[in-house]
């Protein structure tokens, strides 16, 4: 808008504390558009600074708290993956096993009684 002005800046008041205010300066003219003078208002913009701080606080608050629980998401997430392998690697072995009691250690078994025994046998039991 023409002849008008408007900022923020530093203020002193009448304690001598100071303040940010925002400073709107306005030129005044008569019906012809000659000028008249100016009028300027100031606002103490303290309350305002504190309620945008307030906000500012609480959206960060907000954002480390969904991050917090994208974590734990992730956290739950890798620690079922992991019990997923587990339970895998554990049925893997009981595989191993059954399929060494099953079929290896019988064909090891009839390997050694068809070679003779003790000499082939590492328990140094014998085959006797």
């Amino acid at each position: 808008m023409d002849g008008e002005y408007q900022g923020e800046g530093s203020r002193v008041r009448r304690d001598g504390s100071t303040f940010r205010a925002g400073i709107s300066l306005t030129a005044l003219r008569n019906p012809d558009g000659r000028l008249m003078g100016f009028a300027k208002t100031t606002r103490d913009l303290t309350a305002r600074r504190a309620a945008d701080q307030a906000l500012a606080t609480a959206h960060a608050a907000h954002a480390a708290r969904d991050a917090a629980m994208d974590q734990a998401r992730e956290a739950q997430a890798g620690r079922a993956r992991a019990e997923e392998a587990a339970e895998f690697a554990e049925e893997h072995a009981r595989g191993a096993r059954e399929y060494i009691r099953r079929v290896l250690e019988p064909e090891l078994a009839a390997e050694r009684a068809r070679r003779g025994g003790a000499e082939d046998d590492p328990s140094g039991r014998g085959g006797h």
